[in-house]
């Protein structure tokens, strides 16, 4: 691999690293969305409708919240009975109120402090029902919340929780290693305070020694997906030694629980596979020794399946990982490549569901960093065709991912740059200086300028106006280049304003060559 690809792929990866991980899935639009269209009328009857239906609906749930949590708050005092009868019904009726809709005030709840009892109901190994009860009310009260998970995470619970993951009883322990997931989801700064807690050898201790079943397995490795997850580091801060220790026996623990982790890759249950994605993303993103272990034949082929999968987000995290492998070594692009991915995802190009659009721009991206074969199989197999084709319905991420794409073959393949203008790319190209984005112009205009120099170079011929005859400028003249090119020379971005004038002057001006 020459330096330059090497930097190409380096960059790629990183920049997904630092902009992608915390995005959320975005909704497949819809027709009945978009107000220019006939049906606009009838959604804003619609609208009308489902508003008066939600002020009843707000009007109910506020005093339904009132009365539950007044009820919750008289409970509490019941969760320090002796009386087994008394504590299961109180740990069932605050369970039940306290999940699903969350009509009880859970904020209220912890300021009157119930966490203490719950504590004390941890505390009694003889009642394992009343146990697990407390864990999932205490799971119920960090769903979702910073600030609550913030609150059970510096409370006297969590060395009671850490001992029941490692219980023999499987539902407790799935429970446990559920809270913890649940805390770290919605709270990641706190894994700091536990950083001398074997949490994820217990995970995965209980992952690999306990005897499979799909409903806890399937909480466990999304509890693992969630503890396993890092942040990307920033590489002008240097770690301790103790710290870059503990990392790293951190990283070696989840690479070897690939082995446990990947065959749940077959699994059918769509809840569980998701789960088992997740895991998979969490350490790949940041272990590149988890993902050679996700380079082999059989892996790679199961994910390319998966992306034929009925659930959107199974196919969203399938290309996701394929990406991640596409931006590795170039064995790993060339596995991607020759399990058919790359057809796969062109035909996916026409869903229109702009996750998986990013996903998919991203990972061609990476496949164009590769070598000129790999670049060629893009060409080959009409993902460039489908890029183009879909280009102008693309949103502001995969648009910047799909000019990268161009500018990575600009200025690695000649061959492949002269087919891409042979099928149309002038005017797709142009349309991605209307984004609204300043790194895609950029992007773009470099792009433009490279595409321009490899035509220069097919022929030597000059025109009338004392100008080389040059093929890719042709086609970009046809698309009315020149003045769209124009209109960024005043740009307050100077890298914008200078490539502009570059190709401007170079290019469409007969006065540089006289």
């Amino acid at each position: 691999m020459d330096s330059m690809t090497a930097s190409l792929r380096s960059d790629a990866r990183e920049a997904y690293r630092m902009t992608q991980m915390t995005e959320e899935f975005a909704d497949i639009p819809s027709l009945r969305d978009d107000t220019s269209h006939p049906f606009s009328l009838r959604k804003g009857r619609r609208d009308h409708i489902s508003a008066i239906q939600t002020e009843q609906t707000m009007s109910y749930s506020s005093n339904q919240q009132s009365q539950d949590t007044l009820q919750l708050l008289s409970k509490i005092p019941d969760l320090y009975s002796e009386n087994e009868q008394t504590l299961t019904s109180t740990l069932y009726f605050i369970r039940s109120k306290t999940q699903g809709s969350h009509l009880a005030n859970l904020d209220l709840l912890v300021q009157n402090n119930i966490l203490p009892p719950l504590h004390k109901v941890l505390c009694l190994d003889h009642l394992p029902s009343a146990q697990h009860n407390a864990l999932w009310i205490i799971t119920n009260i960090c769903y979702n919340s910073k600030e609550r998970s913030e609150t059970v995470a510096y409370s006297s619970c969590m060395g009671k929780v850490f001992e029941l993951l490692k219980s023999q009883d499987l539902k407790l322990a799935e429970q446990a290693a559920w809270l913890i997931g649940n805390i770290f989801d919605s709270a990641p700064e706190v894994k700091l305070l536990f950083r001398d807690v074997p949490i994820i050898a217990d995970i995965i201790d209980l992952l690999s020694t306990r005897e499979f079943k799909l409903a806890p397995f399937s909480n466990i490795i999304w509890a693992l997906s969630r503890i396993a997850r890092r942040e990307p580091q920033d590489p002008s801060i240097a770690l301790d030694e103790e710290e870059a220790r503990r990392l790293q026996q951190e990283e070696n623990l989840l690479v070897s629980s690939m082995v446990t982790i990947t065959p749940y890759l077959c699994q059918h249950d769509e809840r569980f596979l998701e789960s088992t994605l997740d895991c998979l993303i969490s350490i790949t993103d940041f272990s590149d020794k988890a993902l050679m272990c996700l380079s082999n034949g059989q892996h790679v082929q199961q994910l390319v399946e998966l992306t034929s999968n009925d659930h959107p987000n199974i196919v969203v995290k399938s290309v996701h990982l394929l990406g991640s492998l596409a931006a590795g070594t170039m064995q790993m692009t060339e596995m991607v490549i020759q399990n058919g991915a790359i057809e796969r995802m062109a035909v996916l190009l026409g869903r229109h569901h702009n996750k998986l659009t990013q996903k998919i721009c991203w990972t061609f991206s990476n496949i164009s960093n590769g070598t000129e074969n790999q670049i060629g199989s893009l060409f080959t197999t009409s993902a460039i065709t489908s890029l183009l084709a879909h280009l102008s319905t693309f949103d502001n991420v995969s648009s910047q991912w799909a000019a990268r794409t161009f500018l990575a073959i600009s200025q690695l393949s000649r061959m492949r740059s002269m087919e891409l203008m042979g099928i149309g790319a002038a005017p797709a190209l142009l349309g991605l200086l209307s984004v609204n984005s300043a790194e895609t112009v950029d992007i773009t205009l470099m792009t433009i300028w490279n595409l321009l120099a490899i035509g220069n170079l097919q022929t030597r011929r000059v025109d009338q106006n004392g100008m080389q005859k040059n093929p890719v400028r042709d086609k970009f003249e046809m698309a009315n280049a020149q003045e769209v090119i124009e209109a960024f020379l005043d740009s307050p971005n100077q890298s914008i304003r200078l490539h502009a004038q570059q190709i401007i002057n170079t290019h469409f001006s007969p006065t540089s060559y006289l």
